[in-house]
């Protein structure tokens, strides 16, 4: 142990002095290809040694660590029955799955006891990954942002978003064995559920079997502008609309109707007879009959004369409910195309 804490103390400082470092290149990748290289020549105290270098430096990649655990974990229980550590390797196969649950050993190291030695790990252990896009652009109301989750045993995931001043907005969950995704769109109804501005992307996973949680969260910046629709005319403007037919000439029949009453009593009593017994009642018999007709014609011309039509103001009135009612398409073929060519960008800052 000693003789590895020197060779480690050694090789950090060599490593980082590294003239690559000095071209603005990272130390980690170099680290990392010279723990391969120390395990491909079957150096597995170096290769580990070198692992354990990168797993302990701060904010390293999600990939970086990885890989480091993958190196570990091959260099501390490899073929050679006499280098094997199985409890070390075991710890680092847990801390693998922990953040990789579909991680795989690599083809050059693996054979068949580190195969089962992560098989079992990932039948003990509860781990989830998250991988987000560092970039969506989703164009029209349909498409998604899509999200692809790993669990190692079945989990419920709920992911949000959360402003800057702590208010969360549920996006989706779902319950998750193995492999999925959870899926979200901006456009809801007529206008993007979310604001443009900054956020952080969270997703929390809670195993279902026993109580643990692991959570992720992302600084995310999203571009949402809202959609300025067209006014959709709601009413014909009855004031534009011309008179179809003429005033009607209610008066004259009015006065017909009274003529023709007067007419048939004048009639009548011009022709009475004698008797005045009988005369009475054909006066009588003659005014109704009088007042029916005349009534009756004035009635007639009041309710059948709706003037005559104005052919060249009836077009004029078509044409103008045709050009509302294309106006009222129009409008909304436009906004339904504002929906369709509405582009909204999601900007992820991936887990390091």
């Amino acid at each position: 142990m000693m003789a590895r804490r020197w060779w480690v103390a050694c090789w950090v400082p060599i490593l980082w002095a590294n003239p690559i470092r000095a071209q603005g290149r990272s130390p980690v990748q170099d680290w990392l290809g010279q723990a391969q290289a120390a395990m491909n020549d079957l150096r597995y105290t170096d290769a580990d040694s070198v692992a354990q270098i990168v797993l302990g430096l701060p904010g390293i990649r999600r990939v970086d660590r990885v890989r480091a655990l993958l190196l570990s974990a091959s260099a501390l229980y490899p073929e050679q029955e006499s280098a094997r550590n199985g409890t070390l390797a075991s710890e680092r196969l847990r801390q693998l799955v922990r953040i990789a649950p579909t991680a795989a050993i690599p083809r050059e190291w693996v054979w068949a006891g580190l195969d089962s030695l992560l098989a079992e790990s990932k039948r003990t252990t509860f781990g989830v990954s998250a991988a987000p896009r560092d970039r969506y652009v989703l164009t029209g109301p349909e498409e998604e942002a899509d999200i692809e989750v790993a669990t190692s045993r079945p989990t419920h995931v709920t992911m949000w978003l959360e402003t800057e001043s702590g208010s969360r907005f549920q996006l989706a969950n779902s319950d998750i064995n193995g492999r999925d995704a959870l899926r979200f769109r901006i456009l809801q109804g007529e206008q993007p559920r979310l604001r443009s501005g900054r956020y952080r992307l969270v997703l929390t996973a809670i195993d279902n079997s026993m109580p643990d949680t692991i959570r992720f969260s992302y600084p995310t910046t999203i571009s949402a502008d809202p959609i300025e629709y067209v006014a959709v005319p709601t009413a014909l403007d009855r004031s534009t609309m011309l008179p179809e037919r003429t005033k009607p000439r209610r008066v004259g029949g009015i006065m017909a109707g009274i003529g023709i009453m007067a007419a048939t009593i004048m009639a009548s009593r011009a022709m009475r007879g004698g008797d005045l017994r009988t005369a009475a009642a054909v006066d009588g018999r003659t005014i109704g009959l009088g007042v029916v007709l005349g009534l009756g014609t004035a009635g007639g011309v009041w309710a059948l004369d709706r003037g005559v039509p104005i052919p060249a103001n009836i077009s004029a009135n078509q044409a103008s409910r045709e050009a509302f009612a294309k106006s009222v398409v129009d409008a909304r073929n436009a906004n339904a195309e504002l929906r369709r060519a509405y582009k909204a960008v999601i900007t992820v800052t991936p887990e390091g």
